[in-house]
């Protein structure tokens, strides 16, 4: 149960980054920022994710 609540989390936080991130910058087409920009955000949430888990023990 504590793994699906982290993984759902994890998912609004990648959509709330891209939402602030296009209300920014009031665009719609994806340039190379943004796709670094996407990339960075995923690692670190995998990294967040895996740090989480190994902490707290929610890992799968």
């Amino acid at each position: 149960m504590a793994t699906g609540r982290v993984w759902l989390g994890s998912a609004m936080l990648v959509l709330g980054c891209l939402l602030v991130n296009g209300v920014i910058r009031r665009d719609i087409g994806l340039n190379e920022a943004d796709l670094e920009y996407i990339v960075g955000s995923l690692t670190v949430l995998v990294m967040w994710r895996s740090m989480y888990a190994y902490l707290f023990g929610t890992g799968d």
